[in-house]
């Protein structure tokens, strides 16, 4: 089973994913909770936009808090429509995830976070991203990879539905 998207009414959306996937998905939260505290997903996740040093130190102390805000409420979201999730019984071994139209934008943008988490985490490089053989299938990497893949097809799944709502 592939994973697909019900439209609702008013923009809510249904994502149906393999158990599998739900597994990679209940990971994001949990990812992103600890992301802010790593210093190479940090900066990843939140960039120094200048050159300038202090005008860095002047923007993580206005706007830094900000964002870390808006990353911590996606992450608490996503989180809850995870939580609430359900076995979708007519399909199997699969699970449905209720987003309310509201959420899209915290779900995208967690999606987004949680795979630039996983690509500095683990190093992970384009070519690596391009690259359709594993070099060590049991590896972490080789995992984080397979995970950011996955995490970027959900994440198109929810653009498509959303426009289509439009």
């Amino acid at each position: 089973m592939q994973p697909k998207i019900v439209v609702r009414k008013q923009g809510d959306l249904s994502l149906i994913v393999p158990e599998p996937f739900y597994e990679v998905l209940k990971q994001v939260p949990v990812l992103l909770g600890s992301a802010l505290e790593h210093p190479r997903m940090r900066d990843r996740l939140l960039p120094e936009p200048y050159d300038d040093g202090e005008a860095n130190a002047e923007w993580r102390r206005h706007v830094s808090p900000d964002l870390a805000h808006l990353f911590e409420s996606g992450r608490e979201i996503v989180n809850s429509d995870l939580l609430r999730a359900s076995r979708a019984m007519s399909i199997g071994r699969a699970w449905q995830v209720e987003i309310p139209a509201s959420h899209h934008t915290a779900w995208m943008s967690s999606l987004n976070a949680a795979r630039l988490a996983l690509g500095e985490l683990h190093k992970v490089t384009q070519e690596d991203m391009e690259t359709l053989e594993s070099r060590d299938p049991g590896s972490e990497r080789e995992y984080a990879i397979l995970r950011i893949h996955l995490l970027g097809w959900i994440e198109e799944l929810l653009v498509t539905a959303a426009r289509r709502d439009l």
